[in-house]
């Protein structure tokens, strides 16, 4: 949600650190490694609410029986292969 002047709230170290249920030094890595979307304020780190939901919504794992077909079938496919190397085929 835009802040004053319709800029994106942007959130520090820390407030990302709460909310996300992590410490404030896992943070600190994930921007090291850049692996976490942030915006360098001279020598500040800050994070859009936005964007880090965006980001959240990327890295999420499916549960057990919510199947990607996509995945379902490139995953069938290489078990087939596997087993016709093996000389498993409809085994």
């Amino acid at each position: 949600m835009p802040g004053i002047d319709n800029h994106p709230q942007l959130l520090d170290i820390d407030q990302l650190a709460q909310r996300l249920g992590i410490t404030v030094r896992h943070v600190r890595r994930l921007v090291a490694d850049k692996r976490v979307p942030y915006y360098k304020v001279g020598r500040l780190v800050r994070f859009d609410q936005a964007e880090i939901t965006d980001w959240l919504a990327t890295r999420r794992v499916p549960n057990r029986g919510q199947h990607d077909e996509t995945v379902s079938s490139h995953r069938y496919d290489r078990v087939v292969a596997r087993r016709a190397d093996f000389g498993q085929v409809g085994a």
